[in-house]
């Protein structure tokens, strides 16, 4: 079981979830359905490379410099700086695809991770709420928002995605990483904050 948990855990590290929504985007049923498949792959690309790659490369650095004992983070000091610097790396891939001829529900999804993560660094200087959990509620609210708000007809990825975020607050039950009010914040919060801005910015627009 312990296994198991820790294998959900790197599956679905917060840091690949960006781009796991962006594939999401590009098979909704919707308008993005359509989109040319050397632009889909540009686009998932780039979002790899400014959300997973770019955060993961600077971890040696920081491993070397002693800024963090350990890649795992298992306590608040060691998260601060990696959080801060992918923070810096989310908002530096939204203003770049902002000027890009990119669909604007992607650049909303790109504002959106950049300001919930903005968010979980300044919670983590005092708390130590579930990255995963904030990652995986996102991504629920970015598909509850796309089936009720942009009407795709992807009701078993919604479901499919509500038993991932069971498994995954189990999993880190399971792994004594977070206690249940961590994990019950974290989903919240990246719920939350995924569903009401993608509610909020295409009426301003």
């Amino acid at each position: 079981m312990k296994r198991l948990s820790q294998l959900l855990s790197y599956v679905f590290h917060p840091l690949i979830l960006p781009t796991f929504g962006v594939f999401i985007l590009f098979n909704s049923g919707t308008y993005l359905d359509f989109t040319s498949f050397r632009m889909k792959i540009s686009i998932l690309a780039f979002v790899f490379i400014t959300t997973f790659v770019l955060p993961v490369s600077l971890l040696p650095v920081l491993l070397f410099g002693k800024l963090i004992s350990n890649v795992y983070m298992m306590n608040v000091k060691d998260r601060l700086i990696p959080l801060a610097m992918t923070t810096l790396a989310y908002f530096v891939s939204f203003y770049l695809m902002y000027s890009l001829a990119i669909p604007p529900i992607i650049k909303f999804f790109s504002l959106t991770t950049a300001i919930t993560t903005l968010l979980a660094t300044l919670i983590s200087i005092r708390w130590k709420i579930s990255l995963h959990m904030i990652g995986i509620g996102g991504i629920l609210g970015l598909v509850t928002s796309l089936v009720f708000l942009y009407d795709a007809r992807i009701i078993t990825t919604m479901i499919v995605i509500i038993l991932i975020s069971g498994g995954i607050a189990s999993a880190r039950l399971k792994l004594e990483a977070h206690n249940a009010i961590e994990v019950i914040s974290g989903f919240a919060l990246g719920f939350v904050m995924q569903y009401g801005i993608l509610s909020i910015l295409p009426l301003m627009m």
